[in-house]
């Protein structure tokens, strides 16, 4: 591997710009804790926003619809570490769907 792989498998085959079509898409986390990491799921299914761990080092994700039965579990319910908001973006220029951390969106 080397610098710019990142250490979690991607799958041979995916889109990087939304066209509407549906399809394995990646989307990029953009700010902490998640910087950089990668999702892939089919276009049309792409949530508008989706909730993550607090920490970096223990990656799980969700989407709003299930945040409050995720509340209360140990990973989403603590209040001292709470889940942290990504928000969808895809903007003109690119093309490219990014999932933006709620601090970074403002």
């Amino acid at each position: 591997m080397t610098e710019d792989t990142p250490p979690w498998p991607r799958p041979a085959e995916y889109k990087t710009r939304v066209d509407g079509r549906g399809g394995l898409i990646r989307v990029v986390l953009v700010g902490e804790p998640h910087d950089g990491r990668e999702l892939f799921m089919d276009e049309l299914d792409l949530p508008v926003e989706i909730y993550t761990s607090p920490r970096s080092d223990a990656f799980e994700w969700w989407p709003a619809a299930v945040k409050d039965e995720m509340s209360r579990t140990a990973v989403g319910g603590d209040p001292s570490a709470p889940p942290v908001r990504y928000i969808l973006r895809v903007p003109d220029d690119t093309g490219e769907p990014l999932f933006v951390s709620d601090t970074k969106a403002r």
